[in-house]
């Protein structure tokens, strides 16, 4: 059974989780008609996606031939021990998290100052320390990479977030299960605390 407390709408979760997110997962059909799944890098620009790659390939070619793509990103926190919730039970076991998936159609950049702002945004992002001069279209140097490397947006028809950290539980439980990751220790485990006690 879907558990709607886990899933929300608001744009400002969605916009967070994907700024937040470092690996987006691309769904396609490839032409012999299998799904394939592709871990890349991507950013998003106001209401878009994008990601980029190769002018050539199997990835490349299913985007041509059908701009229908789901897009997931996914940001793991702590697993939950089931002795943190029952001293027998195995079934409180689990582990939270927070994610995105997009259904959307694939569209391809052709303008080179488009390319350019886009892959200029992507270093921004995976590069924050700068250590490379900036992309333009006007500079010979990035010619070769920017006829070469394949943009592409992906215009979102629907739009799915689920945030997983404990929000079922009453807030007494929440309070405890913050005592024992903060026990715990472990880096990711701070950050879910912090999390959790945004419900409370």
């Amino acid at each position: 059974m879907r558990r709607n407390e886990f899933y929300t709408g608001d744009d400002n979760t969605i916009r967070e989780i994907l700024d937040a997110a470092v690996v987006g997962y691309l769904g396609v059909l490839t032409p012999d008609g299998y799904p394939r799944v592709v871990p890349l890098n991507f950013v998003r620009i106001d209401e878009i996606v994008y990601i980029h790659g190769a002018n050539e390939g199997e990835k490349y070619e299913s985007l041509k031939a059908s701009g229908k793509v789901t897009f997931h990103v996914n940001i793991p926190l702590s697993v939950i021990p089931s002795y943190w919730i029952s001293v027998k039970s195995a079934g409180g076991a689990t582990q939270f998290y927070k994610s995105v998936q997009i259904k959307g159609r694939a569209f391809f950049i052709e303008d080179l100052g488009e390319k350019a702002a886009v892959l200029q945004k992507l270093m921004d992002k995976y590069q924050p320390e700068g250590g490379f001069k900036e992309i333009k279209p006007d500079d010979k140097m990035y010619t070769n990479l920017l006829n070469n490397t394949a943009v592409i947006g992906i215009n979102a028809e629907k739009v799915t977030a689920k945030v997983k950290i404990g929000q079922q539980y009453p807030e007494e439980r929440r309070r405890a299960l913050i005592e024992k990751l903060e026990e715990r220790g472990r880096a990711i485990d701070h950050a879910t605390a912090e999390e959790i006690r945004k419900t409370l």
